[in-house]
């Protein structure tokens, strides 16, 4: 549903006209006129008017006594006013392409008076169907209608503003027309009043038109009346009355105004005279934009040979057309062409009247052309409210899962000059956003007010409203199989509902169609219910349920829990044996920690003798479908106690002991052997060269398990840096007084010769007491050589002191 929204602007509906003696003149693209001709229909000297399809091409027309269709076929008669100035139009009907409305002035369908009517029509590619066709009453009891009807559109776009005028009065008549509805009428006093002036009887005869912004209005007749208002598209409201004619009191004379006209933008007003016979018929201009407009009065043209210059109409080229006819003389050239304003836009003669300047092809014209408003009129407003077209049905949160949401609106083109409002706005996720989402509990009408702050409430706000329609819950389908679930090897188990629902279908991935189905073995078992009243996805829902079996219990190896063990106290010992084919559970107990009481093979640290069970199920069942036990023992030993030998440090060469005492029963291996006596002994001599790490392995053979049975020790054997001592001082001070080579295992050979080569000394059981006193100052050179359980030579320098 919408209300006050924006409409296409029904472009170049103007584009094809209908006039005169059956003449179609067309502008391609909007572009210079072609003539062509009709089928004839009945002559009309007045009053006519047609409507083109977007892209120019003829679809209806209409004269003063009936309405025809493109190839010119009689749809309905018309009790018209008669032979009129303005006196029918077609208006579109916002949001249906093909409906048309035909609003014209009639006599003799009212009871005392004219009155104006409407017929509304439905055209498609083959056929025009009436669907209604009547009368909107008289505004007065006995005043008729003046012969004037202007068609403007509304401030919102979407409907029309019909304006008509009283015929002894000074009554403006509207109609606002929106969509395919009709208002009651508004009457306004404004203006000149018509009536008879001297002689002259022709009040209310001459053409009223709107300007191309639509928001100007003149009305003109034969007794001098130039009437130009201000018009409101919003309220309908006329002001700023502004009379510009001259009183016309005899006929035939001068200021007898017929055709008006406004300039493409709108700056200009074009009025001419129509009088016969022997009158000279003019043309002028006024400029809208002067400070004095009646001052600005212009003669654009005067015509000769009694020509008589008839109705004006804007084309869609920006040019403005005029007819004119010789009444007396049917081969006058002023019968076979209209004349043109080219340059509306342009003040005084600069608007270059061109006199017959449009020839017709040797087709004859009246003083009509069709009464068009401007189709390509905008609405008024940046941006009217548009709330979207009506979205599909949603579906209610059901199951858990949440209610769906659908779009509503447009996205807003105008950078923050329109505001919005949705109401209600629950289920709304922004209420104030011209496109946003909506997800209702319930059915819901929403709508959207759109308000352009530029114009201000009333005229610039409008509303457009949108249903957004939620899938009642009764209506929802319901497909629950419950959980899934795993059964043992060869059960049946039935799944689905108990009953069915009437009306409903059931789909099952077996074939069934049953509302449960007894099921067996492993798979994934589907049922979809479907309600056929519907026609969305929350008519229909599905479930599937994946049904396991538990394999049958695999065979498990013999001694599950493993076999007995011996280990070493403060060992870590391995339970079981590797995991079972087939997927088992796995329960320890027992009086010692355990890694991990749940795996196959877990690891222990008792710290005494103990023993372990171990519980073993189907790991898919959890034991219903299979169940086996089994124990270990675990024995623990204690581990010997033996003592740790030290580290040594040495000096090259020098033979030393290595190891702690032997313990009786316990075994004995050093590793490397390099330089020892005894590598099998628990004490050892050694003579290593540099610094040397060795292991002793201890082994007690009467232990089972590793760490029980065999330890290990490690001995640092460090190479220091030992100084041979390189002066001897024989004097008293206690310092270097003899040689001092160190002590050795074994007897110590020592020689002495000084420097030129000469045997000075010598000592076979050396004892670090030689004080060379024998000797004169000066160097010496020394050999020691070591004899028994760690031999080994050595040489050196020494200096004799005194």
């Amino acid at each position: 549903m919408i209300v006050g929204s924006n409409c296409s602007t029904h472009a170049q509906q103007d584009w094809s006209w209908v006039f005169g003696d059956s003449i179609l003149m067309r502008f391609p693209g909007g572009g210079a006129p072609e003539v062509d001709s009709l089928a004839r229909t009945r002559f009309s000297f007045q009053n006519v008017t047609c409507i083109s399809d977007t892209n120019g091409n003829l679809l209806l027309y209409a004269n003063f006594d009936s309405l025809y269709d493109n190839q010119s076929n009689k749809i309905i008669r018309l009790y018209t006013y008669g032979e009129i100035p303005n006196g029918i139009s077609f208006l579109p009907v916002w949001g249906n392409a093909n409906k048309k409305f035909i609003f014209y002035l009639s006599s003799g369908i009212c009871a005392t008076a004219a009155c104006p009517m409407y017929a509304l029509v439905s055209v498609d590619t083959d056929t025009v169907v009436v669907e209604t066709h009547q009368s909107l009453g008289q505004y007065h009891l006995s005043n008729p209608l003046s012969q004037k009807l202007a068609v403007v559109r509304d401030a919102a776009g979407n409907g029309w503003w019909a304006m008509m005028h009283g015929g002894f009065d000074n009554v403006f008549i509207k109609h606002h027309i929106v969509g395919d509805q009709v208002s009651p009428r508004v009457l306004q006093s404004i203006g000149t009043v018509y009536t008879f002036h001297g002689s002259n009887p022709y009040f209310g005869l001459g053409e009223i038109a709107f300007s191309p912004q639509g928001n100007k209005l003149v009305s003109v007749d034969l007794t001098g009346v130039i009437d130009l208002f201000d018009f409101d598209r919003c309220t309908g409201e006329l002001s700023n009355w502004d009379s510009l004619g001259t009183v016309a009191n005899a006929y035939p004379g001068t200021d007898l105004y017929y055709g008006c006209s406004f300039s493409p933008d709108g700056s200009k007003l074009y009025v001419s005279e129509a009088s016969e016979p022997f009158s000279f018929n003019r043309l002028y201009q006024w400029d809208l934009t002067a400070s004095d407009i009646r001052a600005s009065k212009s003669l654009i043209f005067t015509a000769q040979d009694s020509i008589i210059l008839g109705q004006h109409q804007l084309g869609p080229d920006g040019k403005i057309y005029i007819t004119q006819r010789q009444p007396w003389d049917s081969l006058n050239p002023a019968n076979h062409a209209l004349s043109v304003i080219n340059d509306p836009n342009q003040p005084g003669l600069a608007c270059n009247f061109s006199y017959l300047g449009q020839p017709l092809k040797g087709r004859r014209t009246t003083y009509s052309l069709p009464n068009l408003p401007n189709f390509n009129l905008p609405p008024m407003v940046a941006q009217v409210a548009e709330a979207g077209p009506r979205p599909a049905p949603i579906c209610p949160a059901t199951g858990g899962a949440p209610r769906d949401s659908v779009a509503i609106g447009y996205p807003d083109s105008t950078t923050g000059a329109v505001t919005y409002r949705w109401h209600p706005t629950s289920g709304i996720a922004d209420s104030t956003a011209a496109y946003t989402w909506a997800s209702p509990d319930t059915t819901t009408m929403y709508y959207l007010t759109a308000l352009d702050t530029a114009m201000g409430a009333p005229c610039g706000e409008t509303i457009d409203s949108v249903l957004v329609e939620v899938v009642a819950s009764g209506e929802i389908p319901v497909a629950s199989l419950g959980n899934d679930t795993t059964v043992c090897f060869a059960d049946t188990v039935r799944v689905g509902s108990a009953s069915a629902h009437p009306g409903w279908q059931y789909a099952w991935s077996t074939g069934d169609t049953t509302p449960s189905v007894w099921v067996s073995g492993a798979g994934n078992y589907a049922v979809t219910v479907t309600n056929p009243a519907g026609n969305l996805h929350c008519h229909s829902a599905s479930d599937t349920l994946a049904l396991t079996v538990f394999p049958a219990p695999q065979p498990l190896p013999n001694d599950i829990a493993g076999a007995d063990a011996v280990i070493c106290r403060g060992d870590t010992v391995a339970l079981g044996v590797p995991a079972a084919a087939g997927g088992w559970d796995y329960l320890w107990t027992g009086g010692a920690p355990l890694s991990d009481a749940t795996v196959a093979q877990p690891l222990s640290w008792p710290g005494g003798s103990v023993s372990f069970s171990v519980r073993v199920s189907d790991s898919a069942s959890g034991g219903i479908c299979g169940l086996v036990t089994d124990t270990v023992l675990v024995t623990v030993e204690q581990p010997f106690a033996h003592d740790a030998p030290v580290d040594v440090d040495f000096c090259p060469g020098e033979c030393f002991t290595v190891g702690v005492p032997s313990v009786s029963g316990l075994l004995y291996q050093w590793s490397p052997t390099t330089g020892l006596s005894s590598p099998m002994s628990s004490l050892t001599r050694a003579q290593p060269d540099a610094t040397t790490v060795y292991t002793l392995t201890v082994t007690d053979p009467s232990a089972q398990s590793v760490n029980c049975r065999e330890r290990q020790f490690t001995v640092t054997a460090t190479a220091g840096r030992c100084h041979q001592q390189t002066f001897v001082a024989p004097n008293g001070d206690a310092v270097a007084e003899t040689l001092n080579l160190g002590n050795h295992a074994g007897r110590v050979e020592l020689r002495v010769w000084d420097m030129a080569g000469r045997y000075v000394h010598r000592d076979m059981d050396y004892q670090n007491d030689w004080s060379a006193e024998e000797l004169a100052f000066g160097v010496y050179v020394y050999r020691v050589d070591v004899v028994g359980e760690c031999p080994g030579s050595f040489a050196g320098k020494i200096v004799v002191m005194r």
